[in-house]
């Protein structure tokens, strides 16, 4: 039987209990006996289906270790890091170079709303969070140091312009490839879903 039909049930079955109690043993008015059954009866079955989407919440964010209170925290952590790479755009002097920041931080940006919907995927994402973002930082705020006056010392020239490089392909590539890597696992998941799914509606036909 479907479980939102058993709510239901129950509910109707507690609100009439609650009715019959103040009509038949209490002798309330009819309308307010009523109203009140049917009241009882709607928070019963309002209160069954939150807590039923609050215990799915609690096993989804509970898989593989990760409880909700890890995911506030990385998510957290993770969210200033990227504000952090983002203010760097406002201080660079090239258009280009601040593209290529921007660019990171989008990519970044996505990678951290997926750790909200899909939590198991931080244990996967280790190098993203403890290094890829602090690394980002460390690299840009260098960046910056060299780039301050208003010309270049001969000397970082070339530490310049391989910072710059690697903002358009290594640490961008690096951004991507965690990204790419977490849509894909959420694939194969869905396939398995679906798998299941298929499975389980031909099985309530045979029945």
């Amino acid at each position: 039987m479907n479980k939102n039909l058993i709510r239901i049930l129950a509910a109707v079955v507690i609100g009439g209990g609650i009715f019959a109690v103040l009509y038949w043993v209490l002798g309330a008015p009819l309308l307010i006996t009523i109203a009140v059954g049917a009241v009882a009866a709607f928070v019963l079955f309002l209160f069954t289906v939150t807590l039923k989407r609050t215990k799915e919440q609690t096993r989804k964010t509970n898989i593989m270790g990760i409880t909700p209170d890890m995911v506030a925290q990385v998510v957290s952590q993770s969210k200033a890091k990227i504000q952090e790479i983002y203010n760097f755009s406002y201080v660079v002097k090239k258009p280009e170079v601040k593209e290529r920041i921007l660019k990171i931080v989008t990519t970044g940006e996505k990678i951290v709303k997926d750790f909200q919907t899909d939590p198991k995927d931080i244990k996967a994402a280790r190098s993203f969070i403890h290094y890829y973002l602090d690394a980002t930082i460390r690299i840009l705020d260098c960046y910056v140091k060299y780039t301050k006056g208003e010309t270049i010392p001969d000397d970082l020239k070339e530490r310049v312009a391989k910072i710059e490089d690697a903002l358009d392909t290594t640490l961008q590539q690096a951004f991507e490839n965690q990204y790419q890597k977490q849509i894909h696992d959420d694939g194969i998941e869905l396939d398995v879903e679906l798998e299941m799914l298929t499975k389980m509606v031909e099985n309530d036909r045979m029945k």
